[in-house]
């Protein structure tokens, strides 16, 4: 028999759960005795027996245990604390229509493996799977672990569902694989700020259409959601966040085509705040292509706008972003002056602390182009000992990659040492899809081999550059792709 809180498979004979030790019999929903395990209709009134367990299965039955012992020893996850989350929703697309004309356990068969792929995806991202329901599930990023990069986490998920579940579909659809039926997953990715406190374990969140005017706030057992004086505008706030995912993960071409687009809704409907957030991510996408000119233009045009309505809330990530353009295209001095701003701003909130992390990094690669190595050397171990700490792996792969560029700089007994970061970088950004970072440290550790007389690893990793540097366009790499020795594809990083 399997035990409806762990999902364990027990013997018949058993009354208790050899698992978790929940009670096996069923309870009478009519009378509420007690009854064994294999009756249909109650001994004492004679009513029909329905399941006690859950609706649902237990959250310790599908999160992975290196996650759920990560939730268990963070301190801040168990005593709760104010925080800004992403939450994540994503449901079967035409579900209605493909489960109509079906039974129950034919449409369970259809559905499980769906909901199989989304969680994975959340998992894979260090989300956690709030609530199941039905046909989709509801997964909060940042909360209850605390990630600076929570929504670009999100955005991942997303995408990483829409592929796999289109993969599933592919495979579903054959001649005899339920009738043909096609199905997509449509996801929504909603951002705003959120104070969370942790009971009985569950973040709820207002229910699906439940408005409230300026100002308002909406109550919930576990959750308190203030919504500011604009009117709601959150999913619209995504696009912002996912045009930057798009940059970091090299699709230029399709996170500038979204940014444009709804920068052009967001035109006519004269809305600064999401306004300025499609103008950030498009500034952090023109920076991680390279195009420090489009990014000072489209970040410009945000602080005009930060400075105009007062957003405060969107002072600091223009500030950093800001500063590293202006850096990085020459104004050095003008640069590291605004991420400095930006790093004290981070520091004296505490919903921003974590943010400072990335600074850090940015801060360290100005000193380096700015003839400063120490100093950048002590940036990047800093950044990377807090994102180790965070787990924000993504952040960690730019600190590393910035360590190395550091040691490549210094005499040739620190050669090895700055290999060696540099594979690191390449294998964790092969691994989070970061292909811009990827290309780069090729493009850096050819440099290196061929300055140290190894022509032949340092022509290849140079071609691996320029395939990357062809393929995103890569604004900072395309002069040397052009004159690089013969092109590779680097392994698990084909395609946008």
């Amino acid at each position: 028999m399997k035990c409806p809180r762990c999902q364990h498979e027990n013997l018949p004979s058993m009354r208790f759960c050899g698992e978790c030790g929940a009670r096996l019999a069923a309870g009478c929903s009519a009378c509420g005795a007690p009854n064994a395990p294999t009756q249909k209709f109650c001994g004492e009134c004679g009513a029909l027996l329905t399941s006690g367990g859950p609706k649902f299965a237990a959250p310790e039955s599908y999160t992975p245990k290196h996650l759920a012992e990560k939730i268990l020893t963070s301190k801040s996850a168990l005593e709760g604390e104010r925080k800004q989350v992403t939450v994540l929703f994503a449901d079967l697309k035409g579900s209605m229509e493909l489960l109509a004309d079906r039974d129950p356990e034919e449409a369970r068969k259809l559905l499980d493996p769906v909901l199989e792929r989304m969680m994975e995806a959340v998992h894979r991202y260090e989300g956690t799977v709030n609530q199941v329901m039905g046909d989709g599930i509801m997964a909060l990023f940042g909360a209850p672990l605390a990630h600076e990069d929570h929504a670009v986490r999100a955005c991942y998920a997303a995408l990483r569902m829409q592929d796999s579940v289109k993969r599933y579909a592919e495979v579903a659809r054959g001649p005899r694989a339920y009738g043909g039926s096609e199905q997509v997953t449509s996801v929504t990715v909603a951002s705003r700020p959120v104070s969370s406190t942790k009971r009985s374990g569950v973040y709820n969140w207002p229910p699906n259409g439940r408005r409230c005017g300026p100002g308002r706030t909406v109550r919930s057992s576990s959750v308190l959601v203030t919504r500011p004086s604009w009117r709601p505008y959150g999913l619209e706030l995504a696009f912002g966040w996912l045009v930057l995912a798009l940059g970091e993960i090299g699709a230029f071409e399709e996170g500038i085509a979204l940014g444009c687009e709804s920068l052009q809704l967001e035109t006519i409907r004269d809305r600064p705040v999401p306004h300025s957030m499609l103008l950030i991510g498009l500034g952090e996408l023109y920076c991680s292509r390279g195009d420090f000119a489009a990014a000072s233009d489209a970040l410009e045009r945000a602080l005009a706008l930060v400075r105009r309505y007062e957003l405060h809330t969107s002072a600091f990530p223009v500030l950093r972003t800001l500063g590293y353009a202006y850096a990085m295209g020459g104004r050095a001095a003008h640069g590291r002056g605004l991420l400095e701003e930006a790093f004290a701003i981070a520091e004296s909130l505490s919903h921003r602390r974590p943010h400072a992390t990335r600074v850090l990094e940015k801060l360290g690669r100005v000193c380096l182009i700015d003839g400063k190595p120490e100093e950048a050397r002590e940036y990047a171990v800093r950044a990377l000992t807090r994102a180790r700490e965070r787990g924000e792996r993504s952040i960690e792969a730019y600190a590393v990659r910035l360590l190395a560029d550091v040691e490549a700089q210094a005499n040739s007994t620190e050669s090895e040492v700055a290999a060696l970061h540099y594979r690191e970088a390449i294998a964790l950004g092969t691994e989070l899809g970061m292909r811009p970072l990827v290309a780069r440290c090729y493009r850096g550790l050819g440099e290196l081999l061929r300055r140290f007389g190894r022509k032949a690893p340092a022509d290849r990793c140079a071609a691996l550059a320029a395939t990357l540097a062809a393929e995103m366009r890569l604004c900072d790499l395309v002069e040397d792709s052009t004159s690089a020795p013969t092109r590779e594809r680097p392994p698990h990083l084909s395609g946008s």
